[in-house]
């Protein structure tokens, strides 16, 4: 009976703890709000949770504003928190997340000028939806530029082609 008694004392979470959990959803639900709608495209949500939120946008009452965001944040419940909180994270700029995934970015770009195809090989195993063809093209103009310009070879609009083109296809 004792054994049982623990069991059950261990799932117990205290009513405070219940509302500072709701508290941390709602506030996660504000902070979707505040995204734009290419931010938002990123983030994994239902879809009944996206409604809601574009919804929220049309809203012009304060009342129904506010009923909304009650809705949003009921929602969360039902949504993997853990996962939209990172996915918010990195569309914070200066954020960790975000600052870890530039310096990945920035070092494909420059193993890409360095090495070539042999890294452009290595960066379509990882990532299969890129384009071979177009990222051949683009890594190739980049290293002509960066082979004009030796001193700063990351900072060529050639060079800032690649970074772009590498965040659209590995973070979109």
């Amino acid at each position: 009976m004792t054994e049982q008694n623990n069991d059950h004392e261990d799932d117990w979470i205290s009513k405070s703890e219940v509302k500072r959990q709701m508290d941390a959803l709602q506030s996660l639900g504000t902070s979707l709000i505040e995204l734009n709608k290419k931010q938002r495209a990123t983030i994994p949500m239902s879809e009944l949770l996206t409604e809601a939120i574009d919804e929220y946008d049309r809203l012009k009452h304060k009342e129904a504003k506010r009923r909304m965001m009650q809705r949003i944040g009921k929602l969360m419940r039902d949504e993997d928190s853990e996962a939209i909180q990172n996915a918010y994270e990195l569309t914070q700029p200066g954020s960790e997340a975000n600052v870890r995934r530039e310096k990945q970015l920035e070092s494909w770009r420059a193993r890409l000028i360095d090495r070539g195809d042999q890294a452009v090989f290595q960066l379509i195993e990882e990532f299969p939806q890129v384009d071979r063809q177009q990222m051949r093209n683009l890594v190739r103009n980049a290293q002509k530029s960066a082979a004009k310009q030796p001193e700063t070879p990351y900072s060529t609009n050639d060079a800032k082609k690649l970074f772009k083109a590498l965040r659209d296809y590995l973070i979109n």
